[in-house]
C-alpha cells in the first residue's frame, strides 16, 4: 500500500485541555442514537432516571444542580461519603473546597433521603456559624427553584419543607463538657458530620459511638490534623480502627483553589519543617517531638475556644525594639482571653512608650522587658502616673529550682495556660497565624550538670526560624503577675511565688504631666487586634 503523500499526513495535534468547570460536558451518545432510546420515555420518566442517578451519586447531584465539576479532592470526598454505611475521613491542608464538599452533601442528603437526620458538629459555634452554615445557603440559593423551595435553612437547622420533623440536618457545637453533640440522632437514613475533627475531644466521640453505629450510617470526618493523638488521628493510622475508614488525604498544594504565591509565601516563612507548613498546607500530621514546648494541638484548641470570658485583672505584656528586623510587641490579656495585640517597628523608645499608652484604658498593669532599650519604656511609662508598671528581668535567676532564669519560668508558666489540666479550657486567642507559628515551634532542653529546664534563647530561635518571635515574647510577660480565668482563680503563675525577689517594686512616679499622646502617624505598624472576637 502506497504511503500517503505529506498533503495527505495530518499534522500531529495538541493535547486537548482538561474542561474548565464552565464547560458543558459533551454527551457521548450521538443525538440520533439519544432520540431512537429516549422515544418511548416521557419528560417525565427522564427527569426521574436524572434524579434517581443524583441520589445515587453526590456527585452527579452537584454537576446536575449547580452546572460545575468539583475537583479532584473534592470529587473524592463525595464520591466516599455517598455509599451507605460510608466511613470517611478526611485530613487535608487549607484551601481544598472542603466547606463546600460538606455543604453539598447535606442539601444532596436531606433532598434526597426520606426519614433522614444529619448532625453537624465542630469545636466551636463559629466554624459552623460563619463558615458551613453561610456556605450551605449559597450553594442553596444556587439551586433548582422547584428544590429550593422544598429546602428551608433556619438558624441551626435545615428543614425539608414537606416533612420537616422527619428530615433535617442539625447543628451542635462538640464540647468535653458538653459530649451529647452527636447523641440521639435516629432515623433510617443518618448522617454525621464532623468538621475541623482533629480539636473533637474523644469524649464525644465515645458518647456518640451508639448513635453513629447504625446500620447504614454515613460519618464525615473532616479538618486539619493538628494532633498526633485522638480518635481522628486513630481513624488515620491506628491498627484495629483505620482498617474501618476510607482515608483521604489532600495537600494545598494540588488544590486548584489555593494561590501559588500563599504557598510559596508559607514556604519561605515557616519553612518545611516548621509544624505550622505540615500540617495547613501538606495536610500531614506534626511531628511527635520530645523538645516542643508546646504542642500544636493545644495552640489549635485555644484558637478555636469561644466560650471564655475575659475576668479579672487586665495585664499588658510589652517587648521593645528599637530599630532594625525585630518589632515592638503588646500583648494584652484579660483573664483567659488575649483582647489585643498590636505589633510596630522602627519607633523610638519614646514613641513605643507613648503607642502603650494609648491603649492603656484596655489593660491595668504592664510588664516590660526591661533589659536594653526596654529600661527606657519602663521610665517613660512610669513617669505618667496612669498605670501600674512591672518592669521584669527575664535573665534573672528563677525563684523556682526548676528553671534555671527568669524567661524559662515565664515561658513555662505560658505553657501551662495553655495546657494546665484544668475542667475548663484556659486560654483562647486571636486567629492569627503569626501568635501561634511563634508559639508552635519553641524547643526546651536542659542544662548539662545542673539538668535544670532551659528554653532556646531568643536568638536561637531567631536563627533557627529566620523571624524572632516577638509576639510570644510579648504574651510571656503577662504572666508575671497572678491572674485568673473563667472557672474560678487558677492560683498564682510560677513567677509570682516570690515577687519581691524578682521584680524591681519601686513606687510610680505620681506626676501631674498631662496625658501622653500617640505619634501623630503610625505608618510601621504591623497589624493591631482590638478588640477581642470572642
Amino acid at each position: 500500500m502506497a504511503e500517503p503523500s505529506p498533503e495527505q499526513q495530518q499534522p500531529p495535534q495538541p493535547p486537548k485541555s482538561a474542561p474548565l468547570a464552565t464547560d458543558k460536558p459533551k454527551n457521548p451518545i450521538p443525538a440520533k442514537v439519544r432520540s431512537k432510546i429516549f422515544a418511548h420515555k416521557t419528560r417525565e420518566d427522564v427527569e426521574m432516571s436524572l434524579l434517581l442517578g443524583c441520589k445515587l451519586d453526590a456527585r452527579k447531584f452537584v454537576r446536575c444542580f449547580f452546572g460545575i465539576t468539583p475537583s479532584k479532592q473534592q470529587d473524592q470526598i463525595l464520591m466516599a461519603a455517598s455509599a451507605p454505611g460510608a466511613h470517611v475521613t478526611v485530613r487535608s491542608g487549607r484551601g481544598i473546597g472542603k466547606s463546600s464538599a460538606l455543604a453539598w452533601l447535606i442539601l444532596w442528603f436531606v433532598l434526597f433521603h426520606k426519614d433522614c437526620k444529619a448532625a453537624c458538629t465542630a469545636p466551636s459555634a463559629s466554624q459552623l456559624r460563619d463558615v458551613l452554615w453561610p456556605e450551605i445557603q449559597k450553594w442553596h440559593q444556587k439551586m433548582p427553584n422547584k428544590f429550593k423551595k422544598e429546602i428551608i435553612i433556619l438558624k441551626d437547622r435545615i428543614i425539608h419543607a414537606n416533612d420537616p420533623n422527619m428530615r433535617f440536618a442539625v447543628a451542635r457545637t462538640a464540647r468535653k463538657d458538653k459530649p451529647e453533640a452527636l447523641q440521639g440522632i435516629r432515623a433510617t437514613n443518618t448522617m454525621y458530620i464532623v468538621d475541623e475533627a482533629s480539636g473533637v475531644d474523644n469524649e464525644v466521640y465515645v458518647v456518640a459511638e451508639g448513635s453513629m453505629t447504625l446500620p447504614g450510617a454515613r460519618i464525615i470526618l473532616c479538618g486539619n490534623p493538628t494532633r498526633k493523638d485522638g480518635y481522628f488521628y486513630d481513624t488515620h493510622a491506628k491498627k484495629g480502627v483505620c482498617e474501618n475508614w476510607t482515608k483521604l488525604a489532600f495537600s494545598s498544594l494540588d488544590s486548584p483553589f489555593v494561590d501559588k504565591k500563599w504557598a510559596d509565601g508559607m514556604r519561605a516563612k515557616y519553612g518545611v519543617q516548621h509544624p505550622f507548613w505540615k500540617i495547613h498546607v501538606l495536610g500531614e500530621f506534626p511531628d511527635a517531638s520530645s523538645d516542643i514546648l508546646i504542642p500544636f494541638e493545644y495552640l489549635e484548641r485555644a484558637r478555636t475556644t469561644t466560650d471564655i470570658k475575659p475576668e479579672g485583672e487586665r495585664i499588658a505584656g510589652l517587648d521593645v525594639a528599637r530599630f532594625g528586623d525585630d518589632r515592638s510587641c503588646l500583648v494584652i490579656r484579660h483573664g483567659g482571653v488575649i483582647v489585643h495585640i498590636q505589633v510596630w517597628n522602627g519607633y523610638s523608645i519614646t514613641d513605643t512608650a507613648k503607642q502603650a499608652m494609648a491603649v492603656s484604658g484596655l489593660y491595668d498593669t504592664i510588664c516590660v522587658d526591661e533589659i536594653g532599650v526596654g529600661g527606657g519604656a519602663v521610665d517613660v511609662l512610669r513617669a505618667t502616673g496612669r498605670v501600674r508598671v512591672v518592669p521584669v528581668n527575664v535573665s534573672m535567676s528563677s525563684s523556682d529550682p526548676q528553671f534555671a532564669r527568669l524567661r524559662d519560668q515565664l515561658w513555662f508558666a505560658t505553657r501551662d495556660w495553655f495546657c494546665g489540666n484544668n475542667p475548663v479550657r484556659v486560654a483562647a486567642i486571636p486567629q492569627r497565624d503569626n501568635l501561634i507559628a511563634e508559639l508552635a515551634d519553641v524547643r526546651f532542653g536542659y542544662y548539662q550538670g545542673t539538668g535544670r529546664v532551659k528554653v532556646e534563647s531568643k536568638d536561637e530561635m531567631k536563627k533557627r526560624l529566620h523571624y524572632s518571635p516577638d509576639i510570644a515574647d510579648a504574651l510571656t510577660m503577662t504572666f508575671a503577675i497572678p491572674y485568673s480565668a473563667r472557672g474560678g482563680a487558677m492560683g498564682l503563675c510560677h513567677t509570682a511565688r516570690s515577687m519581691g525577689a524578682i521584680f524591681s517594686t519601686r513606687p510610680m512616679i505620681s506626676g501631674s504631666e498631662s496625658p501622653v499622646q500617640p505619634p501623630c502617624a503610625a505608618p510601621s505598624i504591623e497589624f493591631e487586634i482590638s478588640p477581642t472576637p470572642f
